[in-house]
């Protein structure tokens, strides 16, 4: 976690950033998905930095941003930040975008969890 802030600290103005710094972003968030104060520090380095698209090409970046979001309430920001991506996994981004409406119909509905048909329902939304 130390190396990859030196590296986007030092990296900062450079455009594109180099590609090692992209797959260490990656490779620490699939790292640290149990450990979430380290993740939501990395999350938050991560979409304060300027190059934040460059960042959301990666699946592992994605998924992170989009949980930690809906974790915490923000479904609309969520929503958004799978819009924008540039992942090129097209069938999990289409899970998490499932994920994050299941997330915010039990929500609204103040349940557990969601049946087959509730789940069907909320995709035809």
């Amino acid at each position: 976690m130390k190396r990859f802030m030196a590296m986007l600290n030092r990296n900062k103005n450079k455009d594109p950033p180099p590609t090692k710094l992209l797959d260490l972003a990656g490779q620490l968030c699939r790292d640290l998905q149990s450990s979430s104060p380290a993740l939501e520090k990395l999350v938050g380095a991560v979409m304060d930095c300027r190059h934040k698209m460059y960042f959301l090409t990666n699946i592992h970046v994605v998924r992170a941003c989009v949980l930690l979001h809906a974790r915490d309430g923000q479904y609309d920001t969520a929503c958004r930040l799978l819009e924008y991506c540039k992942a090129e996994e097209k069938k999990e981004l289409v899970q998490l975008w499932h994920e994050i409406h299941y997330r915010r119909v039990m929500e609204q509905q103040q349940v557990d969890f969601l049946t087959p048909v509730q789940k069907f329902r909320c995709r035809k939304r």
